[in-house]
C-alpha cells in the first residue's frame, strides 16, 4: 500500500527502474480489497490515470488487461455469492473495463472480437451477479469517480477529449 500511496503523491509517475506492469499486477491483486482507501483512493485513480493517458499502457497491454479484468479471478470472482466481500472484486473490476472502452473512444484500437468478448462478459455478469448492494459500511461499490479522480482531471493530468 505504501508504494501506491507514494505513486499517488507523485502523480502516478514511476521512478527510474520501476515497471508499470509490476504496479498493474499489484492493482489487480488488490482490486477487491475491502479497504476503501486502497480501492477508491489508490487503485482506481491509478487505473484512471494510466489507462486514459496514452503514454502509459500500449494498445496491446490494454487488450491484455481487458481480458484479465473479464476473467474468473476478477469480473467473475465467486460470481453468484451474495453478501460477502467478493463483490468488491467483481464490481471494481468493471470500472477499468469502462476506462479501457473510454480510451478506445478517444483513439480506436479494439477489434470487433474484443467488443464481442466484453459484451458477452458483461451480459453474463449482469445475469449471474446476485449481490446488488450499492453501499456497504466498508465503502462504496462501483463508484464512478472518487474525489481524487476529479482532482487528477482538474489538474490536467488526463486530457479531456475535445
Amino acid at each position: 500500500m505504501l508504494d501506491l500511496q507514494r505513486l499517488e503523491q507523485e502523480q502516478y509517475q514511476l521512478r527510474e527502474g520501476e515497471q508499470l506492469e509490476d504496479f498493474v499486477g499489484r492493482l489487480l491483486q488488490y482490486i477487491g480489497d475491502p479497504d476503501p482507501e486502497l480501492r477508491d483512493n489508490l487503485i482506481y485513480p491509478a487505473f484512471y490515470y494510466w489507462i486514459l493517458d496514452e503514454k502509459h499502457l500500449t494498445e496491446a497491454q490494454l487488450r491484455s488487461l481487458l481480458r484479465e479484468l473479464t476473467d474468473e479471478k476478477h469480473l467473475f470472482y465467486q460470481i453468484g455469492n451474495d453478501g460477502d466481500p467478493s463483490v468488491f472484486t467483481r464490481t471494481f473490476s468493471s470500472l477499468p473495463i469502462a476506462l479501457i472502452l473510454r480510451r478506445h473512444r478517444q483513439k480506436p484500437f479494439l477489434e470487433r472480437a474484443d467488443f464481442q468478448h466484453v459484451k458477452d462478459a458483461m451480459l453474463r455478469y449482469f445475469q449471474e451477479e446476485k449481490d446488488l448492494r450499492g453501499y456497504l459500511s466498508l465503502g462504496r461499490l462501483g463508484s464512478q469517480y472518487s474525489s481524487r479522480c476529479r482532482r487528477i482531471r482538474r489538474a490536467g493530468a488526463v486530457p479531456r477529449k475535445r
